[in-house]
């Protein structure tokens, strides 16, 4: 719907440039020079009001869309071969980089959910990497959590496994704490609301719990995880001093 859109756009000015009786060499088709990647991304328009800036910044935002969604459709059928087709065609660097990636999940329609999730959770190197550079992307400036975290999750299916989890909550309580330290202690607040919020959420949207927690369970809940937190800490620390390693010293 969007190219769809853009070649309206393009048509209705065309149409335009055509009464006017010479705007029409403004509209040709400009080459586009994509022998290495350039960040796109965010980049925007110099002068809307002049054609001769804006027009040809159309064309070349239409040719990067479907580029875009054939990646996608790469990318869901397999997302090494999807990365690497976005390689080819200079929509990445030649080394994956992982702003750039991380781009790509945040800014590109049509990929599978699912798929962007597994990625962000993974524990490899890379993955770590692109996932902090997405949590970065998003201004979560003047945000209520909630209302953070719904907008950071809407843009992946959150994956199943709870180190996945973990590391999804962790990079995103990290980023929401650096733009509200008014709102919240520290990070280890934000991970630890983020937690109860969507532990609360799945308990709800279960078909044998689908009804709404009182104040008082909810909060209930937020203590029981807070518990299992901090005695988890406690209870290795005083592990670790009772070893006999620890002992015989």
């Amino acid at each position: 719907m969007r190219i769809l859109a853009l070649d309206g756009l393009i048509a209705v000015i065309q149409g335009m440039a055509e009464r006017i009786g010479n705007g029409s060499a403004v509209l040709e088709q400009v080459p586009f020079n994509f022998e290495e990647y350039i960040p796109f991304w965010t980049v925007k328009c110099e002068d809307y009001a002049d054609p001769f800036y804006w027009v040809p910044f159309v064309h070349r935002r239409k040719y990067i869309k479907i580029r875009l969604m054939i990646s996608a459709d790469h990318f869901n059928r397999d997302p090494k071969k999807g990365l690497e087709f976005l390689q080819r065609t200079h929509l990445l660097t030649d080394k994956l980089d992982p702003q750039s990636v991380a781009c790509f999940f945040r800014y590109t329609a049509g990929l599978d959910k699912n798929l962007v999730g597994d990625f962000l959770g993974n524990h490899d190197d890379f993955c770590v990497q692109v996932l902090h550079e997405f949590a970065w992307i998003f201004d979560f400036e003047e945000m209520n959590l909630d209302t953070a975290l719904r907008l950071f999750l809407e843009t992946f299916r959150l994956p199943g496994e709870s180190q996945k989890i973990q590391r999804v909550l962790e990079a995103f309580s990290e980023r929401y704490y650096e733009e509200s330290q008014h709102i919240l202690a520290n990070k280890d607040a934000a991970l630890l609301l983020s937690y109860s919020i969507i532990s609360c959420s799945t308990q709800i949207s279960t078909m044998y719990n689908n009804i709404s927690f009182h104040n008082s369970e909810y909060l209930w809940r937020l203590y029981t995880l807070w518990v299992e937190k901090h005695l988890g800490l406690y209870l290795a620390v005083a592990q670790a001093w009772s070893s006999p390693c620890l002992c015989s010293r």
